[in-house]
């Protein structure tokens, strides 16, 4: 019966006699196979060290698990700890925790996952990379429609080098209070100033101070923000189906809510909401195509109209035989 030899690689000792030794860099196809005995520990190997692996004349075989990415110091994937006893270890980027990877990498994982909420598929850089393309986007709109706008404060030396875009300032600041449902007069608190300023002082040259000229932020993106979705729906390449339905807000108005249902010019299927009508008084059909009319021409759509999906209300006959009347007299 043939024999075969069974890779080895002795490690133990203390740093010193690593580095004496030339055992500072380790075949990376031996290291992963090697079966490591554990060396009698020295007065001098209290203390831990690190390697990095080498080249392989052989075929390396590498990490590839997702957690040595979050290595101390972020080192290479590659990179090699050693504990005091000469075992190969993760050490934890964020913390001073480390696990022995003799039994794998299942420690770090639910390490990583537990401590610092961090996944192979991280939300931590989803959210990254969602931030770094929405401010590409405001920069692109900005850049697109430029305004011209007064200096609150005069920059100094110490604000030069970090001088900041108003026109960008204006669409970042407009989304995040109408995302977040933030009020217009938050530009006028002391403390969100002072905040503000902290992280970036020049952020008063161009924050409006005045929540009326929030106000005016707010309407001019809409309008810019509507005339580009009413360009992406126009050019849609399939018809443009809509869908329509009333009910009341907690505050006890009726809604109509009117949405656009197409296949774009990339061909990915879209929505878009055309627009949100307070109803006062009865919901009836005559009204309420009356009020569908007014968005669809608003939109320009009239001629790229589809389908309608409404629910079964008696009204809503009424409504359509009125949209199909006025629909050809649009022509």
């Amino acid at each position: 019966m043939s024999q075969t030899t069974l890779p080895y690689v002795f490690v133990g000792g203390s740093a010193a006699a690593l580095s004496s030794t030339g055992t500072s860099e380790l075949n990376s196809s031996q290291y992963d196979d090697a079966v490591l005995p554990q060396s009698t520990p020295t007065p001098s190997s209290n203390a831990s060290t690190s390697v990095s692996r080498g080249k392989s004349k052989g075929r390396a075989r590498g990490r590839k698990a997702w957690v040595y990415k979050y290595m101390r110091d972020s080192v290479d994937v590659q990179h090699v700890f050693l504990s005091a006893d000469g075992k190969p270890e993760w050490r934890c980027q964020f913390c001073l925790q480390s696990y022995e990877l003799s039994g794998g990498t299942l420690n770090p994982k639910l390490h990583l996952n537990r401590e610092h909420g961090i996944f192979e598929d991280s939300p931590a850089e989803q959210r990254v990379k969602n931030v770094q393309l929405s401010i590409a986007a405001a920069m692109d709109n900005a850049g697109n429609n430029p305004f011209k706008r007064r200096k609150l404060e005069t920059v100094t030396e110490s604000t030069a080098a970090t001088k900041l875009d108003g026109n960008i300032i204006e669409v970042l600041y407009t989304r995040f209070i109408v995302s977040c449902n933030q009020p217009l007069r938050l530009a006028e608190s002391l403390e969100f100033r002072a905040f503000l300023t902290y992280l970036n002082a020049d952020i008063n040259t161009w924050l409006a101070a005045s929540h009326t000229t929030v106000a005016i932020w707010v309407q001019r993106q809409y309008h810019i923000e509507k005339k580009r979705k009413t360009q992406r729906v126009q050019s849609a390449r399939s018809k443009i189906h809509i869908s329509t339905d009333v009910w009341t807000s907690p505050n006890n108005k009726p809604i109509m809510v009117i949405i656009a249902h197409y296949i774009s010019e990339d061909n990915i299927l879209k929505n878009a909401v055309l627009d949100l009508v307070e109803k006062e008084g009865a919901h009836e059909g005559a009204t309420l195509a009356t009020a569908i009319l007014k968005v669809l021409g608003e939109w320009g759509i009239m001629s790229k109209l589809g389908f309608f999906i409404t629910d079964n209300a008696s009204n809503n006959d009424t409504m359509m035989e009125k949209i199909s009347v006025g629909k050809s007299y649009s022509y």
